[in-house]
């Protein structure tokens, strides 16, 4: 999870600079020695600590309804890997996926990503 965040933030500061973000964190009843480096190495506005497994759903709906403050959420697992140097040799239109897709979705009139209607 640590180096899944660490290239997301990444490609969120230096692909994607005008989109703003925010991190937020359920863990699910880790020990301290997993959770204390992730807490130590970013900067984490909302986060919440479990002191027991509660299962993937409970902590993605404390996640998504208490936690996130952001209207758009990516979410991300401890398993899931962020090819982040792959991304970072993209063309510029896909190293700015993100903020097209929010730009997508806030318009009236919604175009394809190749901007044919």
């Amino acid at each position: 999870l640590n180096h899944t965040m660490s290239a997301v933030i990444r490609h969120m500061e230096q692909d994607e600079p005008s989109v703003r973000y925010e991190i937020a964190w359920v863990d699910n009843g880790n020990p301290s020695n997993l959770t204390t480096p992730i807490t130590d190495s970013h900067q984490i506005e909302h986060a919440l600590l479990l002191p027991q497994n509660a299962g993937l759903a409970y902590g993605m709906n404390l996640l998504i309804f208490n936690l996130c403050t952001a209207p758009y959420i990516l979410l991300l697992e401890e398993d899931w890997l962020y090819l982040d140097w792959i991304v970072a040799t993209q063309t510029e239109k896909r190293k700015r996926a993100i903020a097209t897709a929010l730009a997508l979705l806030e318009q009236k009139e919604l175009k394809s990503f190749d901007e044919r209607s």
